[in-house]
């Protein structure tokens, strides 16, 4: 109820006029003559100077008009902020992700459609290089990309899974389970680019073995 007697003072003290301030907060100007005398009565002070008709406001009355103002905009504020949780979150949200993963896109755009309908997605498909220069820039929110091709610098990361690289290999012998980077730049390959961290890519591009690279 205070707050709504701020908002009897704040038009009164813009309008100049008890009739006038009460229309423009759709109310009769006996509730809003009421409103303030109750804030009067409140903060202990004279706010209005009494008489025929409005002559302004005491010295007390415009310190109350100032912090009136302070708590009416905090109200509004927290008004927009309920509303807008109401509503959901609205607005762009661009994603950049590697080719490798472009299989992902469709499953996480229709999850965040779901919970999130007023959310204007784009989906940008890049190397990591670029993705990351989009970051920088301010072009993307957030990209979904290998860790390992994210530079010693200032980016919130998260985990999302820890991605498994199988190798396939005609042999007469048993295979190892595992197997290191190193012995695997050393045979002929057919890779898909967009699998493998960009830092091992510049490996691959080092070797003499005869490698295809594809998306």
């Amino acid at each position: 109820m205070i707050v709504r007697n701020f908002e009897y003072l704040l038009a009164l003290h813009r309008e100049g006029h008890f009739g006038n301030a009460a229309k423009s907060c759709n109310v009769s100007q006996p509730t809003l003559s009421a409103g303030i005398k109750q804030l009067e009565e409140d903060m202990g002070v004279e706010i209005v100077r009494h008489g025929r008709r409005y002559d302004g406001l005491t010295s007390e009355g415009m310190r109350v008009l100032s912090w009136a103002q302070q708590m009416y905009d905090v109200c509004k504020g927290l008004e927009r902020e309920l509303s807008a949780l109401r509503r959901g979150i609205e607005g762009q949200f661009r994603l950049g992700i590697l080719p490798g993963t472009a299989g992902v896109a469709p499953t996480l755009s229709i999850a965040l459609a779901e919970k999130t309908p007023l959310l204007q997605q784009s989906v940008l498909v890049s190397g990591a290089s670029s993705l990351l220069q989009a970051i920088r820039e301010n072009n993307l929110d957030i990209a979904l990309m290998h860790l390992e091709d994210i530079p010693g610098e200032d980016f919130d990361t998260h985990l999302l899974y820890r991605e498994r690289i199988f190798l396939f290999h005609a042999a007469r012998t048993q295979q190892p389970r595992s197997t290191t980077w190193d012995h695997v730049l050393n045979r002929q390959l057919c890779v898909l680019n967009s699998a493998v961290p960009e830092p091992i890519q510049d490996r691959l591009m080092q070797c003499t073995a005869q490698t295809i690279r594809t998306d």
